[in-house]
């Protein structure tokens, strides 16, 4: 018993802010994971980093870059786990070399809310600019120009959330980005019920986001009344189940080259209506090195 506490006496203790900060640096980064397609809790998204934006009172510069990682890589690892089976299947990478691959992409990527956030606090300091404007504003800077490999912005992340995507016919995705900032922030400000100055920039933004939305909503009702009035098309789809490989697949029994399964299947489909039929890809089959293919198709 003895030796047990001197052992947990030899064990460094952390600040239980610090711990507090780190625990809402990963609980904004899994709101945003648990928001994308995957998942379709969209809504989650527009508040996801207003814990963060808590993690980020009064602290340091090297604590905030910290927590930065953090989120990032909580985003990027956990969205992107399939990194981890790239790495093996492609790159010919055992564990843990896949392992390595998969978190050195998510930690390069976690640099982009390092910035982000950095900057953020700097300049919310040292310039007059309200900070419901200055995150959106530096959020849009950062994700256009932040070179990443498997590129992706906010805006991908809600595409389910239809109210919410309708303005960008106007503003591209750089401007849903903006609006996801902007929302999360003045969330940040209605929460902490300090409003000073930012009143009058808090309503002004609150007037924004209630015109982003207004629009979606009536976008979304015309397209479905629209819709309503359209003619439709049956498309089929073959899917014979053949692996993805660069290698020449041998035909079936009974099939062949200028008579492959997806014939067959295509004409399965065509006799149910279908007046569109589309074929995969994924492995050679030379389908278009055949006249009579493309005659009977």
């Amino acid at each position: 018993m003895k030796n047990l506490k001197n052992v947990i006496y030899l064990i460094p203790k952390i600040d239980p802010v610090i711990l507090r900060n780190i625990a809402l640096s990963v609980l904004s980064g899994l709101l945003v994971v648990f928001s994308s397609p995957g998942y379709d809790n969209y809504p989650l998204l527009w508040i996801a980093f207003i814990p963060f934006l808590f993690a980020l009172e009064k602290s340091g510069y090297k604590q905030i870059y910290w927590y930065s990682i953090i989120l990032g890589v909580t985003i990027v690892c956990v969205s992107y786990n399939w990194i981890f089976y790239l790495a093996e299947a492609f790159m010919g990478m055992p564990f843990p070399l896949n392992s390595i691959i998969w978190f050195a992409n998510g930690f390069y990527n976690a640099q982009l809310f390092a910035l982000i956030f950095l900057t953020f606090t700097f300049l919310k300091k040292r310039t007059p600019i309200s900070p419901l404007w200055l995150l959106p504003t530096i959020t849009v800077a950062f994700w256009s120009v932040f070179p990443n490999i498997f590129y992706f912005n906010l805006g991908n992340l809600t595409t389910g959330f239809l109210p919410a995507v309708q303005g960008i016919e106007f503003t591209g995705v750089f401007g849903l980005d903006f609006m996801i900032a902007l929302v999360n922030i003045v969330g940040y400000t209605l929460l902490k019920r300090q409003f000073g100055k930012e009143k009058y920039h808090l309503i002004a933004a609150v007037i924004i986001i209630g015109l982003w939305f207004g629009y979606g909503s009536y976008s979304v009702n015309e397209w479905d009344e629209r819709l309503e009035t359209w003619t439709t098309k049956k498309i089929g789809i073959v899917q014979p189940n053949h692996p993805s490989t660069d290698e020449v697949l041998q035909f079936e029994p009974g099939f062949s080259a200028q008579y492959p399964p997806e014939m067959k299947l295509s004409q399965s489909l065509a006799k149910n209506g279908a007046e569109i039929i589309v074929w995969p890809e994924g492995a050679y089959r030379g389908y278009f090195h055949y006249l009579s293919i493309r005659l009977n198709y």
